[in-house]
Formats: C-alpha cells, structure tokens, sequence
C-alpha cells in the first residue's frame, strides 16, 4: 500500500506543477524544475509499477468511483486560473 501512497503524493505534485504552469502567466518553469518534474513523474510511474496488483485494483475502483475526487480537482484548478486571472489583470493596471 505504500507504493500506491508514494504514487498519489508525487501524481498530486505534479498536478499542482501543471495547474501552475498552464494557468500561471507570471509563473516561469527553468530546466531544473522540469527535469525535477520528469524524475518525479518516472518516480511516481516506478511506484505505481511496484504496487502489487489488488493494490492497483483499489486505486482504480476508487478513482472511478469517485467523482468527488474529480470535483474537488476541477474545483481547485478552476480557484488556480481565477488567481492567475486577477493577478494578470492587476498588472495590466
């Protein structure tokens, strides 16, 4: 079970990474920061290769029965873009 907590901390992490850099307009990625995402996304692929299988079963029969998961997600990248949207117009003033 650990692999699978490994797997959605680091998959969580780079969710907030790609809300940043899609909806972020000040927000600049360098080199570093996106190699950082790369070996966090291989990590996070490696752990989710060494769940056993009834582990990965669960995570998904949790996330397609969740559509509250999906909710919240929606609900915070929608929060992300209307932040990045009234510090955009702030500066245009």
């Amino acid at each position: 079970m650990e692999a699978i907590k490994g797997f959605t901390d680091e998959f969580a992490q780079l969710q907030d990474a790609r809300i940043d850099g899609h909806y972020d307009t000040l927000k600049r990625t360098s080199k570093t920061d996106a190699a950082k995402c790369i070996k966090l996304a291989e990590d996070a692929i490696a752990a989710l290769n060494g769940a056993s299988k009834e582990h990965k079963v669960a995570l998904a029969v949790r996330i397609l029965a969740s559509g509250k998961a999906v909710a919240e997600a929606r609900k915070q990248a929608d929060k992300r873009r209307s932040i990045a949207k009234d510090e955009d117009e702030k500066l245009r003033f």
